[in-house]
């Protein structure tokens, strides 16, 4: 017997058809378990579409929506400069001088 070839976003347009439909007697529970997902994305599925219709049950991008910086060394110099000296250390967590142990 070969696979069923399904689309993702196929798939949650019948989901939102037969939750839609008007005679029917379907739960939210009980659509999910038919269609194999939990309650949690069914119940995100139908808000996507309350908001942006049939575009809002395509995928959507997962990379994060923001980069970090890259941080150009001589910004860095210049920030070192200005920060007090407890920030300036490098190191995560400084070791003690003979200069700093009091006896």
């Amino acid at each position: 017997m070969p696979w069923k070839d399904t689309c993702v976003e196929e798939q949650r347009m019948k989901f939102m058809a037969a939750y839609l439909e008007e005679d029917s007697d379907w739960s939210m529970s009980e659509l999910c378990e038919v269609f194999g997902v939990s309650r949690k994305s069914g119940y995100k599925w139908l808000e996507r579409y309350r908001d942006s219709g049939l575009d809002g049950l395509k995928d959507r991008l997962r990379a994060p929506l923001r980069h970090l910086t890259i941080v150009v060394p001589s910004a860095l110099s210049a920030t070192l400069r200005t920060a007090p000296l407890w920030a300036r250390s490098t190191r995560c967590s400084p070791r003690p001088t003979p200069a700093t142990v009091r006896s």
